[in-house]
């Protein structure tokens, strides 16, 4: 008997990204196996990209093919999908299936949740000992977006003296993320922070 494309109503919010995708996926497989076309209906992401990072977890072993068929009689078979490594983070996979570290926003995101008040030295300073190799100017241009959409505030006594920072809005687990558009985005309430501004943005 042909299997029928189960139909949800999982609405995940913009940005379309590995972590929805990997959401969404980890919702399907709690009713049992899934195919593509019940990933593209929960998203309106483009169909390639959705593609491309289903093909690198599977090739990582996160993901496993445990049938081909019809999901409707006369159309081409598709295969139908289970989670093999269930795992509450979204995992980061390259093209060839090696598992890659997390983003230096999470490192940074996660240090700041630690240190509460810190100058950006100190920040950096602690990344380091996270075993990441991130640059300083990497942590000040996170940090100078957070202040920005009021996640992070800065006291400066002079102005050619090293800010203090401060956490003053604790979002959650999930690291803020800096879109294309240069708009903070909270994956974890899945809304946007502060104001949107069209200067380049390089972390």
């Amino acid at each position: 008997m042909p299997r029928k494309s189960l139909q949800h109503t999982v609405t995940l919010e913009v940005p379309r990204t590995h972590e929805s995708f990997w959401e969404l996926m980890m919702m399907l497989d709690q009713e049992g196996s899934w195919s593509l076309p019940d990933v593209l209906a929960g998203t309106n992401a483009r169909k390639d990209t959705v593609v491309d990072y289903l093909r690198r977890l599977t090739k990582a072993g996160f993901v496993e093919i445990v049938d081909t068929v019809e999901l409707r009689p006369g159309t081409p078979k598709k295969h139908v999908y289970r989670i093999a490594r269930k795992q509450r983070r979204a995992p980061r996979v390259s093209r060839d299936g090696k598992v890659l570290p997390e983003p230096a926003q999470d490192t940074i995101w996660r240090v700041i949740g630690m240190l509460k008040d810190f100058s950006a030295a100190e920040l950096h300073q602690n990344v380091q000992l996270d075993n990441r190799e991130i640059k300083l100017g990497t942590v000040k241009s996170y940090l100078k977006r957070l202040v920005k959409a009021g996640i992070v505030t800065i006291q400066q006594d002079r102005p050619s003296a090293p800010g203090q920072y401060r956490l003053v809005r604790r979002l959650g687990g999930k690291a803020p993320r800096i879109l294309r558009t240069h708009n903070v985005f909270d994956p974890n309430s899945g809304t946007m922070i502060g104001p949107a501004e069209t200067e380049e943005v390089t972390l």
